[in-house]
């Protein structure tokens, strides 16, 4: 017993001074031996779990289509919905899984509704959102060549040359110069960036491979127009009135599948690729660039697309009014209306923020933090362990369990927050907004006002079933969340046994029961 006291005595005493000495020597760094690397190792292994789960079930919810992002999105290969669920399956590989729910829940409110504002429902919007976003970010041709090939699934692929990808590039100039003149002006970047965004509303590509025009956009190519080169604006093989699908091919690909020309805005790769500038090159003219350019131009003010949408767009009744609306969205203009929209758009982050970045932030940071605080008790323990073998070794164990549970509690948030994703979903498709394919329906102000609420219906429903139902307490709180984290009564017994003997005695000790015969004070007379 003796020899089994010294041992204990020796090991906690090296244990404890090995922390201390450890810790002052690498107070920044999760060095082994210090509660920052316990922790540190225990999150890792608890991430790599617990936060796996989570992932995959963020993953399998982009899998039911009902998302903004669809990896199998059939009605364009090259549409939006597949290239932001590249993105999303790209990031989700090197952020936790907490960041992972909070991007998800973006998309299904502030992007919804920033989609629904800019482009009106159905597939149209879904279809093209993506581009400007792409633009304004600063993404690079080869990036966005590169994802929208990967969201392909690999039955065809893009080229970084291609004017598809080059949103300043969509000039009508038949040669780029470093001057303009008044009669003959530099187009501006609005013009361009107009064009790049109907090139992307005519395109598509189809789930064998082939380019296509879209069903309500092909009017594009029944707009007079005097080209630059060629027969019609457009490649050069196709007539006016003709096919656009051709010109879509060498648009996303710069190569004219019915000819020998190419249409590559640049020459080269990365830093090295240099603009075309002329027609110095006989088979990848600028001037025939431009006259591709050109097809994707629709003057609301000198064409009568309004009209030619409904006589050429190609399409039923129903395609051709989505596509109508689009562009009218597309090129609408501000009113009071928009403003009030554009408020409560801001008033629909504000509250996402809250819930999903402070609330949840906050609780995973307080999580971490206790966890820490957890690892210096079991620390601690080792004395106890260095007095009393028995009463130590428990108190260690416990101090252990208490430090995992806390660990786990960031793992539990983020899942709460996948889950939260399912719920607003859900809610917007009850409530109309949202179809079967995924696609945003339904009025601005609407789908505004259900991403405000519905995200804090989700919160009060929660916080309703832990309080009434499970009654395990408020998960908002420490505690409550020690207990969704299923460790809560091993911590407090933790607690307890980290006290001492003396104190588990104390806490352990309760009044002896009074017999049935004295369960009252005797009445005398």
């Amino acid at each position: 017993m003796l020899a089994r006291r010294l041992v204990c005595l020796f090991l906690a005493f090296g244990l404890f001074y090995m922390m201390g000495a450890t810790s002052a020597a690498h107070p920044t760094d999760a060095y082994p031996g210090t509660p920052y690397w316990l922790v540190s190792t225990a999150k890792s292994v608890v991430d790599e779990a617990g936060g796996g789960i989570t992932k995959a079930f963020n993953n399998a919810l982009e899998g039911t289509g009902g998302l903004v992002a669809d990896p199998s999105d059939q009605s364009n290969m090259a549409s939006c919905r597949r290239y932001t669920s590249v993105l999303n399956q790209a990031a989700r590989k090197n952020r936790n899984a907490m960041s992972d729910g909070v991007n998800l829940m973006w998309e299904e409110t502030g992007l919804r509704a920033w989609m629904r504002g800019s482009y009106g429902t159905g597939e149209n919007a879904s279809n093209v959102f993506c581009r400007i976003l792409e633009y304004r970010a600063g993404a690079d041709a080869q990036a966005m060549s590169d994802i929208t090939t990967a969201g392909m699934g690999g039955v065809n692929a893009t080229q970084q040359n291609a004017i598809a990808f080059w949103p300043t590039m969509m000039s009508t100039a038949k040669d780029l110069r470093a001057q303009y003149t008044l009669k003959l002006p530099a187009d501006s970047t609005t013009q361009m960036l107009d064009r790049w965004v109907m090139l992307w509303n005519v395109c598509k590509v189809d789930a064998d491979g082939s380019f296509k025009d879209r069903a309500g956009f092909k009017f594009v190519g029944a707009i007079e127009k005097k080209p630059l080169a060629g027969s019609a604006a457009g490649v050069v093989s196709r007539k006016a009135g003709g096919p656009l699908a051709s010109s879509c091919e060498a648009a996303l690909t710069g190569v004219d599948p019915d000819g020998n020309d190419t249409y590559y805005v640049t020459r080269g790769d990365g830093d090295k690729a240099k603009p075309v500038v002329d027609d110095s090159d006989k088979t990848n003219r600028r001037s025939e660039i431009a006259n591709l350019a050109l097809l994707f131009d629709v003057n609301t003010a000198t064409s009568g697309w309004q009209q030619l949408v409904f006589t050429n767009g190609g399409g039923n009744m129903q395609q051709n009014t989505a596509a109508y609306r689009l562009i009218d969205q597309q090129h609408g203009k501000s009113s009071l209306g928009t403003l009030s929209e554009g408020f409560l758009n801001g008033v629909a982050g504000e509250v996402n923020l809250i819930v999903w970045g402070l609330g949840c932030g906050s609780l995973q940071t307080l999580s971490m933090l206790v966890a820490c605080l957890a690892a210096i008790g079991l620390f601690l323990a080792l004395l106890l362990l260095a007095v009393s073998p028995d009463a130590g070794r428990r108190a260690v164990g416990n101090a252990l369990v208490q430090m995992l549970a806390w660990v786990a509690g960031p793992t539990v948030v983020a899942l709460f927050g996948s889950l939260g994703i399912l719920f607003t979903n859900i809610g917007m498709t009850l409530l109309g907004m949202v179809d079967a394919d995924g696609n945003t329906q339904g009025g601005v102000l609407r789908l505004l006002v259900a991403a405000i609420f519905l995200p804090v219906l989700y919160v009060k429903a929660v916080k309703l079933l832990c309080v009434k139902v499970w009654r395990i307490g408020n998960p908002f709180s420490l505690p409550g969340l020690a207990q969704l984290a299923g460790f809560g009564n091993a911590m407090k017994r933790g607690l307890t046994m980290a006290a001492g003997p003396r104190s588990a005695r104390a806490c352990a000790w309760r009044p002896a029961a009074r017999p049935p015969w004295r369960s009252a004070p005797r009445a005398w007379p």
